[in-house]
């Protein structure tokens, strides 16, 4: 049974891994080996009954790999658009078709559309 479990990871790894568009999480994260690969360390060292609760850790740790990724993600794209906020204050010209009060810092630059006008042909 050990040998089939470890064939059929190695054809995931072969055949479906590289095409897939993403990588093991837990291996991206603290680089080491993917999870399919430490699955198969483990199997080799315990079986695959004996190495069942080792295996399950692996992927909850790789679960939670994903989610601190994620939420890694979340912050650096609330960083970016606060950026893009801070770049209405630099671009802003009320001379264009930017009205002045959408400008201030006061009002957080709460418009969506850029405040050169370049908006504007879309009415």
């Amino acid at each position: 049974m050990k040998f089939l479990v470890i064939y059929f990871i190695r054809i995931y790894q072969k055949w479906i891994s590289p095409y897939k568009g993403f990588r093991c999480a837990h291996a991206a994260l603290h680089g080491v080996d993917s999870c399919s690969t430490a699955v198969i360390k483990i199997i080799n060292r315990r079986g695959v009954i004996g190495g069942f609760g080792l295996i399950r850790r692996r992927f909850e740790r790789c679960k939670l790999a994903y989610l601190e990724h994620k939420q890694e993600e979340r912050v650096n794209n609330k960083k970016d658009k606060k950026k893009d906020k801070d770049k209405c204050y630099n671009n802003c010209d009320p001379s264009g078709m930017c009205d002045i009060g959408s400008c201030s810092k006061a009002k957080n630059c709460d418009m969506d559309l850029p405040c050169d006008g370049s908006f504007w042909w879309r009415f």
